[in-house]
């Protein structure tokens, strides 16, 4: 059972998270926070690095937004050498992108302190930045108020993304620390996890004194309500997806808007190579070389290879995808990449009794050979 204490909301619940990390800065139980903020109109949130209590003034964990899979912030600012402590606020989403990371050597977690919220989704860029403007102070929490009356897939009206709707681990107990809403009365507080011996001594470093109880049954019961509503909506997109995609001409059909900017490619956290083969010189061919497969095949399809790039990317990191929906969110063309990957992938990882990002103890599948594997597949 994890280690708790219960934190009194006092003014706000904003608030109150905000005087709990400028105590960890203040107290010196970390170095540096990497932790969402709202920007000075509002409009948006966006991962900050902070240093000093006075660096923190719109600290925001619960905006239902999510601009990008903040995995790569650790990628870019954790190496074997550095002795920094680092204390970062990630969603489930983006805590198990950074677990993949991990066990695929390109994020050192020996001095960082995961801390994890409790999500219930988030909307698209586009119509939060609309809702946010259009919106007095208190959106945050208009929201969450809403949507905390049973795992809904809309918030005032507004579609979540397809990533939220569908989402397998929207609450996330394997952080060193878990800041818990979902099922609470977060008017008068918010519940503190400790799920790690680091995050046990963590919390004890920032003074909070921690007890063994079970979750209330509130949450417990809202939990549940929530699983089902994404368990039933994974199934029904699932079965949509493997009617539409059920042969490579189904999977091109689905794909034949693709303009091969590759910009899932640059916002999928798990896509980490320096060099890609896919943004090569070998895909692009000389104006030659073009116009002699023109004269072989008689058609050639403009942009060339977009078929060859999502088969190649989805063959390259299928078995890691945490089904965040950056893909998708990013695609100009609108196409179904999350719907895409989640019920292939999905597929693929129960292959191996595999969810990705669930564990930083379970072994990479495509790194690990055990010899009576798949026999029965």
């Amino acid at each position: 059972m994890s280690k708790n204490v219960r934190l009194n909301v006092e003014e706000d619940l904003l608030s109150t998270v905000n005087e709990l990390f400028k105590k960890m800065l203040e107290k010196d139980a970390a170095d540096v926070l990497i932790v969402p903020q709202d920007v000075p109109s509002g409009a948006c949130t966006v991962q900050t690095l902070v240093r000093y209590p006075a660096g923190l003034r719109a600290l925001n964990p619960f905006a239902f937004v999510l601009p990008s899979n903040s995995a790569d912030i650790l990628v870019k600012t954790t190496d074997q050498a550095s002795q920094e402590r680092i204390v970062v606020v990630f969603r489930p989403c983006e805590l198990r992108a950074v677990f993949e990371l991990a066990k695929l050597n390109q994020i050192n977690l020996d001095n960082v302190t995961l801390i994890s919220v409790d999500c219930l989704g988030t909307l698209p860029v586009p119509e939060y930045v609309e809702l946010a403007q259009k919106s007095e102070n208190g959106l945050t929490m208009k929201l969450l108020f809403d949507v905390q009356k049973g795992g809904k897939e809309s918030l005032l009206g507004l579609d979540l993304r397809s990533a939220c709707q569908i989402c397998e681990l929207p609450v996330m107990d394997n952080a060193d620390v878990s800041i818990c809403t979902i099922g609470l009365n977060l008017q008068k507080e918010v519940l503190l996890k400790a799920n790690t011996p680091k995050g046990e001594e963590f919390l004890g470093a920032i003074g909070m004194e921690l007890s063994e109880e079970e979750d209330p049954e509130s949450r417990k019961k809202a939990l549940e309500q929530l699983f089902k509503v994404k368990a039933e909506a994974r199934e029904k997109l699932d079965a949509q997806v493997k009617e539409e995609v059920k042969d490579i001409a189904g999977y091109m059909t689905v794909l034949a808007s693709c303009i091969n900017c590759h910009n899932c490619m640059k916002v999928c956290p798990i896509c980490y190579c320096k060099e890609c083969f896919f943004d090569s010189d070998i895909l692009k061919p000389s104006p030659k070389q073009l116009l002699d497969k023109s004269e072989k095949r008689k058609v050639v399809r403009m942009p060339i290879d977009t078929t060859l790039y999502h088969i190649g990317r989805m063959n390259h990191m299928i078995t890691s995808c945490v089904s965040c929906g950056m893909c998708e969110s990013a695609c100009p063309s609108k196409l179904p990449l999350l719907a895409i990957y989640h019920a292939f992938g999905s597929d693929v990882q129960a292959l191996f009794n595999y969810v990705a990002g669930r564990s930083l103890e379970e072994e990479l599948p495509l790194a690990t050979f055990k010899e009576e594997e798949l026999e029965s597949a």
